[in-house]
């Protein structure tokens, strides 16, 4: 038994067949040259599943969209997805139906929080702080009492629009200063000449790139991850921190200047 992972980003399409036990069993992304409307990407999506299902002799139980924006779960409707100029978009209903499975739409970040609870760096933990770097931006979750914080309105935990500096670049929310205003995977990319990568390709290329002009960006990105972690860690005081995406590229970049910042 497995179920289908879909990820919609602003460079690519990402759709996984995932194990019950998490284990990826198969990855199928798909770039693409600009930002694609919420249709397109549903098409797209129905495609690549309708494949998947054809050639895998396994039973699907569902799929699960995580969506780089806010999501009202109890329909799959995309509130606001910024970055993919997606505004309440039904997501979850269109696709189930195009599909014939049951689809499930999630906030990206808050679904990474409860993957690594349960099957990554927080298993066997009550507490954990998730945060990752994607090509459209920074998203977090929070685990508290082994449970997804949500907050008033299921928005809880977005530490991207945490400012972490006085600078007049503003992030995807109009906010100056925040930690998505200030590290950026665009900016990275730009300095590593990439124009496309998934997070392996993204994440060789970075460490093997020693030059002082990647160093000086790496570093004061961590500068500012810092500030925003330390800021984490005395309102949660989780017991772990999971940092996904181009995050986790940095931290492996220089293993202990996180720890310094």
């Amino acid at each position: 038994v497995s179920a289908i992972a879909v990820n919609p980003e602003i460079d690519a399409l990402t759709v996984g067949l995932v194990g019950l036990d998490g284990t990826v069993r198969r990855l199928v992304r798909h770039e693409y040259d600009q930002i694609p409307t919420a249709a397109e990407a549903l098409a797209l999506a129905g495609s690549v599943i309708s494949g998947l299902a054809d050639e895998v002799d396994l039973v699907l139980a569902g799929i699960g969209v995580a969506v780089p924006g806010q999501v009202r779960t109890s329909d799959g409707v995309v509130r606001n997805a910024p970055h993919l100029d997606w505004h309440d978009e039904p997501f979850g209903e269109p696709l189930a139906a195009a599909t014939g499975y049951p689809a499930f739409v999630a906030n990206d970040a808050a679904l990474g929080a409860l993957a690594e609870h349960d099957f990554g760096a927080g298993r066997r933990h009550e507490h954990l702080v998730y945060v990752n770097g994607g090509a459209s931006g920074i998203g977090g979750g929070v685990i508290t009492a082994g449970a997804l914080l949500g907050g008033a309105s299921g928005h809880a935990g977005e530490l991207g629009h945490v400012r972490v500096s006085s600078s007049a670049v503003r992030d995807s929310a109009g906010i100056a200063g925040t930690l998505e205003a200030e590290v950026t995977r665009a900016e990275l990319m730009a300095a590593l000449g990439l124009r496309q990568a998934d997070v392996r390709q993204f994440e060789d290329a970075l460490l093997a790139d020693r030059s002082d002009a990647v160093a000086a960006i790496v570093e004061r990105q961590v500068g500012h991850l810092g500030t925003a972690l330390a800021a984490a860690i005395n309102l949660f005081n989780p017991e772990v921190i999971a940092l996904g995406g181009f995050l986790a590229a940095l931290q492996a970049y220089d293993p202990d200047d996180l720890d310094r910042s």
